[in-house]
């Protein structure tokens, strides 16, 4: 007995016995109470180098697309639903058995028939056999180009899909999401700013190219270091206000892109301890420097960060202009906080080193 085919909601095929010797099965579409007979088969199923035959039909019923197959003793047939017509598409040699049944499978080019030959329905000295049939394409699709039908992002894949311009049979697959593991080439072409966004080129050897937009960078929390370092005191190109053997770190809050330089501006110290003459500056996102002041620690004249003798030398000689001082160093050995440099800057620096006086003002 064949498989029941539904095609849609009441709507099915199947082989149904002949009933008569005249016919030994057919092909019937049945819609809803109504049978109707699309096509007799009339061939029997004899006993091997036999007149007697099998009562029966034995043919196996299979669809693909608008296509039906089945199977007489010797022959399989194609039966095509829109037009209601039959084509034999294969006749075997029956020396060996008859044909007993087959199985569509539906496969890139078309569907696969796998049919069983043997010599009696017991399925004795059964063989397997196999071939491909596609009807409208039969020396296969003639696809066009790939056209990407989801664009694939760096958290999800995409697909892309062609057609065969002869019968319109459409395939699929899957394009893997957008990343140098998966074998692109990941380039830059427009760099993105505060002001407008970027655009990244991926690039796959057999999946094409592919743009993402890269978002705008943020904008600065802060465009002066007086914005960046509130509780510090800025004047002219400097910045005071530090606890003594403090760093910078001790004075930033949130995300700012903030780095100390030796005098010589060369050579990064942003986790040292502050020293007269440092450099600090504000970078943007995209390392442009925004701002800048050099460091004044008050006492601190040798620019060693600590206060000591050798300041209190260094501000001695200075009095004796042997050599004068300039710069962030001069701004440190105004010790007593009267914008002027003299000899009360050198008692008050000697007393604060014997104890005598109280510690010496940052602000």
């Amino acid at each position: 007995m064949s498989p029941v085919i539904f095609v849609d909601e009441g709507v099915c095929y199947y082989i149904k016995q002949g009933g008569s010797e005249a016919l030994s099965g057919s092909l019937v579409k049945r819609e809803g109470e109504t049978e109707t007979v699309l096509a007799n088969i009339t061939e029997l199923w004899y006993v091997q180098n036999s007149t007697a035959y099998y009562e029966g039909c034995f043919s196996g019923l299979g669809l693909n697309g608008r296509f039906l197959y089945l199977n007489t003793p010797d022959k399989i047939i194609r039966f095509d639903t829109s037009t209601n017509t039959s084509e034999t598409i294969l006749t075997i040699d029956t020396s060996n058995g008859y044909i007993y049944g087959l199985k569509v499978s539906p496969s890139d080019d078309g569907c696969i028939i796998t049919y069983l030959t043997a010599t009696d329905p017991m399925i004795s000295n059964a063989a397997i056999h196999s071939f491909t049939d596609n009807p409208d394409c039969p020396d296969g699709h003639n696809y066009g180009e790939w056209e990407v039908t989801i664009q694939p992002k760096e958290d999800s894949e995409g697909e892309r899909g062609r057609t065969c311009k002869d019968c319109g049979n459409t395939e699929t697959e899957v394009i893997p999401s957008l990343s140098t593991e998966n074998g692109y080439v990941y380039t830059v072409e427009i760099p993105a700013t505060t002001q407008i966004a970027g655009q990244a080129k991926w690039v796959h050897p057999e999946y094409g190219t592919f743009y993402t937009v890269i978002p705008k960078l943020p904008e600065p929390s802060a465009t002066t270091l007086n914005e960046a370092l509130t509780d510090l005191s800025f004047f002219d190109e400097y910045v005071k206000g530090f606890d003594l053997g403090s760093k910078i770190a001790d004075y930033i809050e949130g995300d700012l892109n903030i780095a100390v330089y030796k005098a010589d501006g060369t050579t990064v110290v942003t986790d040292d301890k502050l020293a007269t003459g440092y450099i600090i500056k504000l970078f943007d996102d995209e390392n442009n420097v925004l701002d800048t002041a050099t460091v004044v620690i008050v006492g601190d004249t040798s620019g060693d960060g600590s206060i000591n003798a050798m300041d209190y030398i260094a501000l001695r000689l200075h009095l004796l202009d042997i050599p004068p001082m300039t710069g962030a160093k001069l701004k440190a050995a105004d010790v007593d906080g009267n914008n002027s440099i003299n000899k009360f800057d050198y008692i008050y620096l000697r007393l604060y080193l014997l104890g005598i006086n109280p510690a010496i003002s940052q602000n």
